[in-house]
């Protein structure tokens, strides 16, 4: 595992000091999951808005879905 530091406002900060190492640890893993989660759905989120520009612009350059089937089907 690797640490890295989040800037916490001082009150926060100061109650997440009285507790035990291992809330403290347990705490880590809690926000570890958290931040996993966030990061996969900020990855989710860029990719859909990519596919998105990729799609709109694809129907401003005239791709309808019939022409992209027959583009599709073209090599069966």
């Amino acid at each position: 595992m690797e640490k890295i530091v989040i800037e916490i406002d001082n009150p926060t900060a100061e109650e997440f000091k009285k507790f035990s190492p291992e809330t403290r640890s347990r705490f880590g893993e809690t926000v570890a999951i958290a931040l996993k989660k966030i990061i996969n759905d900020a990855t989710n989120e860029s990719h859909k808005k990519f596919l998105d520009a990729i799609s709109d612009e694809a129907q401003k350059n005239g791709l309808t879905e019939d022409i992209l089937n027959d583009l599709l089907n073209a090599n069966d």
